[in-house]
């Protein structure tokens, strides 16, 4: 029992960094696989302290790019410990681009301690709603993804066909004129 304590204190003293592919280290969250408690998925979460639509450890949160210094975390600059946020953090324990409660992280709103969501936030749940609306909001992003792919090629094929047609009208011009000439001489000749 001893050990296992020790063990567990030591891994705590790791710079807790993560990756979007592996983790190596409890506490530590990858949205592939999740092997220890406090990990989080995208989808569903069953431990306190779990925070990320995409990757989180316990409460030292981790930048899906690089950390340079333990319990640090921002896709751009962190300038405290136990803060993060996407543009600024003005407190400990605190993550919101736009409001900020002891302990809560949401994009809109936070209702709870230790919950995020980027909508609504229940207890020691982790989500952007549900998994059908989740689902769905990435049916719609594939449809006008698709959708404006789709308009583009047209676009393209159509530009593409008048550049033929355009590009075929004059070989047929010069074939008209240089057909033209040698009648011309053809019919001098004769006369």
């Amino acid at each position: 029992m001893e050990v296992s304590c020790v063990e567990r204190y030591e891994l705590r003293q790791l710079p807790h960094l993560i990756s979007p592919v592996t983790a190596s280290s409890s506490h530590l969250i990858s949205p592939v696989t999740a092997s220890s408690s406090h990990l989080i998925s995208p989808v569903i979460a069953s431990s306190s302290h779990l925070i990320s639509p995409v990757t989180a450890s316990s409460s030292h949160l981790i930048s899906p790019v690089t950390a340079s210094s333990s319990h640090l975390i921002s896709p751009v600059t962190a300038s405290s410990s136990h803060l993060i946020s996407p543009v600024t953090a003005s407190s400990s324990h605190l993550i919101s681009p736009v409001t900020a409660s002891s302990h809560l992280i949401s994009p809109v709103i936070a209702s709870s301690s230790h919950l995020i969501s980027p909508v609504t936030a229940s207890s020691h749940l982790v989500s952007p709603v549900t998994a059908s609306s989740h689902l769905t909001c990435h049916s719609l992003f594939i449809s006008s993804h698709l959708t404006c792919h789709s308009l583009f090629i047209s676009s393209h094929l159509t530009c593409h066909s008048l550049f033929i047609s355009s590009h075929l009208s004059q070989p047929l011009h010069l074939i008209s004129s240089h057909l033209s000439q040698p009648l011309h001489l053809i019919s001098s000749h004769l006369s």
